[in-house]
């Protein structure tokens, strides 16, 4: 009887290492590509994307969209896509222009998926609350095997281009003065980051603050353009996942446990208010 309790316990660990792994490496190769601490992969649109392409899903193949493989397939590529396309503005515009297609990407698709999941919801009776609150519970073994060599070698990807994506941050010119074009960086931080965060959200839902709170953190404490930014980031991004899913999987509700994406939701809220508080509110 303790095999299944732990086997099921153990697959939890494993995609949260996963998720801290693909979210923390997306943040912090995207924080140093934008100058910005509260740059996270969400705003690149693959969390909307994924939602959008669910319930679209939903819509044209019923509930039998969100069992199997085809749940998984349909939140990666509906990521992807906008990853991509983000991406392709960073290479065209540059880094600075192409966050504010980012967030417009992401705020259309939103209300798309918004639209949807409603559509969606009405059609089957059943809202798509457990992509939308965030959860490692429900990963299968097979997904997780995927998510495995997605995040890895995002991973080991993001350690190479790492350096030379940490130069953006520097002023205006000086990425150019080693021969390191900010267009090119900017196409590698962000499609790598798309790649990675898009396999987490196909399979865990919404996450939020995990990667941001490990990339700020990854950065501030590694000297610049080291790659042990990336290492620092997923220690710290896993050390508050699976804390938080610890606590999260302690409290049960008539509904089942809550979801780890609530209480990540309050701790970057709470962590988001004390930074203004201690920046003065600039």
């Amino acid at each position: 009887m303790e095999l299944p309790i732990l086997r099921i316990r153990a697959e939890r660990v494993w995609a949260d290492a996963l998720a801290a792994a693909g979210l923390s490496s997306a943040a912090t190769l995207l924080q140093s590509a934008y100058s910005n601490d509260l740059m996270d992969p969400y705003l690149i649109g693959t969390l909307s994307g994924a939602m959008a392409a669910l319930a679209a899903a939903v819509l044209l193949l019923g509930l039998s969209a969100l069992v199997g493989p085809q749940s998984y397939l349909a939140a990666f590529f509906g990521a992807l896509v906008p990853g991509a396309l983000t991406a392709l503005a960073a290479f065209k515009l540059g880094p600075r222009q192409s966050l504010t297609f980012g967030i417009a990407l992401t705020l259309s698709l939103q209300g798309v998926a918004s639209l949807l999941s409603y559509l969606a919801a009405a059609e089957s009776g059943l809202p798509l609350l457990p992509m939308l609150l965030g959860t490692t519970q429900y990963a299968s073994e097979e997904a997780l095997r995927a998510l495995t060599v997605v995040v890895a070698l995002a991973w080991a990807t993001a350690q190479l281009v790492y350096k030379e994506v940490s130069s953006l941050e520097y002023p205006e010119g000086f990425p150019r003065s080693f021969a390191i074009v900010e267009e090119k960086a900017a196409l590698k931080a962000v499609l790598i980051s798309a790649a990675s965060s898009s396999a987490v959200v196909s399979c865990c839902g919404v996450l939020p603050f995990l990667g941001l709170i490990g990339g700020v953190v990854g950065r501030r404490l590694s000297p610049p353009g080291s790659g042990k930014a990336l290492v620092v980031a997923f220690v710290t991004s896993y050390l508050v996942m699976v804390t938080t899913d610890f606590v999260a999987n302690s409290v049960e509700t008539p509904y089942g446990y809550l979801p780890v994406g609530a209480f990540l939701s309050l701790i970057g809220g709470l962590a988001l208010a004390a930074l203004l508080v201690k920046s003065g509110g600039t």
